[in-house]
């Protein structure tokens, strides 16, 4: 029954837009004052329902400010609440200084995330690979035929140095278990047994680590 092992629980999915202010939006262009991307939250309806830029088309972005280095690890969309404005497709756009941008990749290509059929259906995308940014675009690569540009957003993830610290715990602890139990290992009191209650009683980091018996 030895080693222990340890592994880093999967809590990095925390809403991270509908808590900010509208000062944390902003965007290539708006159609109007009642379609500013402040109003970008996924099932809102404040003003026109969501962000429509001034003209449909591929030089158009939503962008949100985080606030801070954050792990990104899923997006959600939808449409511009009742109407007949919603992106079938768009890219992510990623940057810790608002200057330098990178593209999300997967596989090694360019990835073009799956979009929206409706106004209201949310679609959610998990991340394959997390994402470590303050900045996020959504730039739409394409919409809906009859209709214009509409988004509203969610990001998913956590705190960055939260992410940060429970990596860094995960690996220093679990060596420390391991080496912790195979000195034990020779003592005649059921190792795995003493092991784990010394683990839980002096060093459960339960935020970040789920110990299991492998």
């Amino acid at each position: 029954m030895l080693p222990l092992r340890l592994e880093h629980q999967d809590n990095c999915d925390n809403q991270l837009v509908s808590d900010l202010p509208q000062s944390a939006f902003s965007s290539s262009s708006v159609l109007s004052s009642s379609h500013n991307p402040g109003f970008a939250k996924l099932n809102r309806r404040d003003g026109a329902g969501g962000w429509s830029p001034k003209d449909s088309d591929k030089y158009q972005w939503l962008q949100i400010d985080l606030g801070e280095r954050t792990e990104i690890t899923a997006v959600a969309t939808q449409g511009r609440y009742g109407s007949s404005d919603w992106v079938t497709s768009y890219v992510l756009m990623f940057s810790d200084t608002e200057r330098n941008w990178k593209q999300y990749r997967q596989e090694d290509n360019t990835w073009a995330f799956p979009g929206n059929s409706n106004a209201d259906s949310v679609v959610h995308h998990k991340l394959q690979y997390s994402v470590r940014a303050r900045f996020l675009r959504f730039a739409p690569l394409q919409w809906n035929p009859t209709g214009r540009i509409g988004m509203r957003v969610e990001v998913y993830g956590c705190s960055y140095m939260t992410a940060e610290l429970c990596d860094t715990a995960v690996y220093i602890i679990e060596h420390l278990a391991n080496i912790l139990c195979k000195l034990l290992s020779a003592e005649t009191l059921k190792p795995a047994k003493l092991c784990e209650a010394i683990w839980k009683r002096n060093l459960a980091l339960p935020q970040c680590l789920d110990m299991k018996e492998s």
